[in-house]
């Protein structure tokens, strides 16, 4: 379970912006914990349903839904930073028969609810620390995580002139085994406070004013506002 923040931009990640992040977040452990990698997510396209997206990721089946939405607000130097928080949760699945048949599927057919979005994503892991000065400490294990930042590049696998970058931020929310009870999956006001003080950590320097509501939503909105445009 997470909450996530993201924005989403069209076209190629602003040179001002790559320098930003590596500015910001390539600096220490001579970038030992920085996640970078380069994957294929083939979802299956249903640009009505904003709230939930299926997918595979390599042999990976994966399931997302959101189960909660909130507003956030920064202000940092006199800018509005505005976004909407999402809760989800997700099920993973390893499932390669089902992987290949739709692959398969895929490549044999030009009419399919299935797209492929090639993503490139630069990740930094943080573990958060009450017990040192600095509130977010480097983490080389996601395993041990408590949060992270990326910057992303996304582009459609049939048409490579299409594409968007996105920022995110996201908080690893720490599960009871012995709660079956799905209403405590709702945030909590601790959760919604601490991820308001690292995204304020992570964006306190960042260098545009547009990071702004109407551009924060996750895949399934994406999919939603742009499908014209993907289904080309």
């Amino acid at each position: 379970m997470t909450l996530e923040l993201r924005w989403f931009f069209q076209d190629k990640v602003p040179e001002e912006i790559n320098r930003w992040f590596k500015k910001e977040f390539k600096k220490n452990e001579g970038n030992s914990t920085e996640v970078i990698d380069s994957y294929q997510d083939i979802y299956l396209f249903n640009p009505e349903v904003t709230y939930s997206s299926i997918k595979f990721r390599n042999d990976t089946f994966v399931i997302k839904w959101r189960k909660n939405t909130f507003p956030i607000k920064l202000n940092l130097k006199n800018i509005d930073m505005v976004g909407n928080v999402e809760d989800w949760i997700c099920w993973n699945l390893e499932e390669l028969n089902a992987s290949k048949e739709i692959q398969l599927y895929i490549d044999k057919n030009n009419k399919h609810p299935w797209i492929k979005l090639n993503k490139k994503r630069q990740k930094i892991l943080y573990k958060i620390s009450n017990n040192r000065k600095e509130f977010l400490v480097l983490e080389e294990d996601i395993s041990k995580a408590d949060c992270s930042i990326e910057l992303s590049t996304i582009m459609l696998d049939k048409n490579k002139d299409i594409s968007w970058w996105t920022i995110a931020i996201e908080l690893f929310k720490k599960t009871n085994n012995n709660n079956n009870n799905n209403d405590k999956h709702e945030s909590t006001y601790e959760e919604k406070q601490v991820f308001e003080k690292i995204s304020k950590i992570f964006l306190k320097n960042y260098p545009h004013n547009d990071l702004i509501a109407i551009r924060s939503y996750g895949y399934p909105q994406l999919f939603s506002l742009y499908e014209n445009l993907i289904k080309l």
